[in-house]
């Protein structure tokens, strides 16, 4: 009996606090503000080497430069941005793909969902992995995710997802697997 209140426990918590994984990118609750946080620059002062480009399964480019209070987006055109930082060998995150798939097919026109790999795999690899889950949404690869992940505060546990409006300001982050239904709600409002 005991045994299994323990197995309940643990899978629990594995399902609703997600993944970590030691020694990777970290992110912690201290650093929820440093989304709202002011940057000491202003937009006229930052220079190019302030901007970060992300690089899709496509090999196209998306533009990324920290404003005082959200992400400019290259590849924003006036959709609401759903950031979800992930990883393959991460159940929860694989567990989110197909609530994730349904949200950019019902919102095809006013949602992007850009998914951030926190690994370091090939980009076939990824290719493989966006094929069995028949993921429909943008994912990005390589060491710039890394560092766009610091520029938010750092990554702790996965999934990690960030919502921005239309003109890339901050509204909610989420920790650990969230409802489908809840990230609908907050999109929603947002449209």
């Amino acid at each position: 009996m005991r045994r299994k209140i323990f197995l309940l426990v643990a899978l629990s918590m594995f399902i609703f606090f997600g993944c970590t994984d030691e020694g990777k990118t970290s992110f912690s609750d201290e650093n929820k503000a440093s989304e709202a946080k002011v940057e000491k620059k202003s937009t006229k002062d930052r220079k190019k080497s302030d901007d970060l480009v992300l690089t899709t399964l496509d090999d196209e480019k998306i533009s990324i430069v920290k404003e005082k209070d959200g992400v400019k987006f290259s590849n924003q055109n006036n959709r609401v941005i759903l950031l979800n930082f992930f990883a393959t060998w991460c159940p929860p995150c694989k567990a989110e793909i197909p609530h994730l798939n349904s949200l950019q097919e019902k919102y095809r026109d006013d949602l992007l969902i850009l998914s951030v790999a926190l690994e370091d795999k090939d980009v076939e690899t990824l290719l493989s992995f966006k094929e069995f889950y028949n993921i429909n949404y943008t994912i990005t690869h390589g060491m710039a995710n890394f560092k766009f992940s610091e520029l938010l505060g750092g990554v702790q546990t996965i999934p990690y997802m960030v919502l921005y409006d239309k003109d890339g300001k901050y509204l909610k982050h989420y920790n650990g697997i969230v409802p489908e239904e809840m990230l609908e709600a907050d999109i929603s409002r947002q449209l």
